[in-house]
């Protein structure tokens, strides 16, 4: 009897009788948590697209921050000018999750998907700022970088092969990690008490004027 769960020996139970009414029940049952899990990836699927979709679109066509694919000209942005890109974004991205989670756009079809693409949206953005960065870091100061010996007695000039910053982009890459991880920590309590139109010190104020 551990074999099976309830939903699966009521499925079985109701092929043995021929009972339709009741298979159906209890396939909706047995169904009910894994069609709720196969949304919510699906969901996470269609935002982690759509985001990177526009953040192509964005990036490279729009704002002509990378160069474009396949030979179509361009050049690469300072990081300068993604930490713009990433912060106005940043600010957009926040007025639309909230539009999105107000009362007249909560009831749209997939309204719900929208707070997590523009969240990755604003993600890739500063990602590249950061891979810039690094590129740019790795260009000035190649020091920083593991430079191999020379090669079969040639000339160390001439020998030496591309450096490996490996050891250099780990470290980076934990340094912004645990840097992120601070910020939002400390940002996250202002995020729940103050809203643009809802939260705990907005609802106190409109509180506050209806009494008077």
């Amino acid at each position: 009897t551990t074999l099976f769960s309830p939903q699966q020996r009521a499925l079985g139970l109701a092929v043995r009788r021929g009972d339709t009414r009741g298979f159906l029940r209890a396939l909706d049952s047995a169904m009910s948590g894994k069609l709720g899990v196969m949304g919510g990836f699906l969901d996470g699927t269609a935002a982690y697209v759509l985001s990177f979709t526009w953040h192509q679109l964005l990036s490279i066509y729009i704002f002509n921050l990378h160069p474009r694919p396949w030979g179509g000209g361009g050049e690469q942005a300072s990081s300068i000018a993604m930490l713009r890109f990433a912060a106005g974004l940043c600010v957009v991205a926040g007025l639309v999750q909230h539009l999105a989670r107000s009362s007249v756009c909560a009831s749209l079809p997939g309204a719900e998907t929208v707070p997590s693409m523009t969240g990755m949206l604003a993600g890739w953005a500063g990602g590249d700022t950061f891979l810039q960065l690094f590129r740019e870091l790795r260009a000035a100061r190649p020091e920083l970088c593991d430079m191999p010996a020379a090669l079969n007695g040639t000339a160390a000039a001439e020998a030496l092969e591309a450096p490996d910053c490996t050891r250099l982009n780990l470290a980076l890459a934990a340094l912004v990690t645990v840097g992120s991880t601070l910020l939002i920590t400390l940002l996250k309590p202002f995020t729940q008490s103050v809203e643009c139109g809802s939260g705990r010190r907005t609802a106190a104020a409109r509180a506050g004027s209806s009494e008077q």
